[in-house]
Formats: structure tokens, sequence, C-alpha cells
């Protein structure tokens, strides 16, 4: 069974993958007991149909589980991991 521990954002980071002239991927670096890891490096975009990918998704449930409204202010932040 895997165990869970809180663990702070200490760091995010939005940008271009390819030097941002056509794919984005997100990082959350997280803090915790055993040390620092980071969270992310999805590509961001929509699929044929339009529709968020996975990892968009994934950004707007990390932003409503922090109960924050924007990507900085997530810094400082705990979650549970």
């Amino acid at each position: 069974m895997a165990r869970c521990t809180n663990a702070r954002i200490v760091r995010t980071s939005l940008g271009g993958f390819d030097g941002g002239t056509s794919m984005l991927e997100y990082w959350l670096i997280l803090e915790m007991p055993i040390g620092t890891i980071g969270y992310g490096g999805h590509l961001l975009g929509h699929d044929i149909k339009g529709e968020m990918t996975g990892a968009a998704a994934d950004i707007l449930d990390v932003l409503r589980v922090v109960g924050v409204t924007s990507w900085e202010d997530l810094k400082g932040a705990y979650v549970r991991v």
C-alpha cells in the first residue's frame, strides 16, 4: 500500500517546452520529508475535437484542490501526495 505525505509547493513553472514556440508544459516542485521532487512535465494543449487534454484538466484540478484561482498562488501551499 502506498504511503501518503504532505508536501509544500516551493516552486511552480509554466513555460515553453521547445523554447516557447509551440508547446507549453507545467511543473510543481514539491518539498517533502524525504526530499524535493518535481511533478508535471506534461504538455498542455487541446485534442482534435478542441477539448482540453489531461494535462490542462490536471492544472484545473490542482487549483481547485488547493483552493486558489491563479497558478502563481500555488507557491507555499500544501498538498497531499
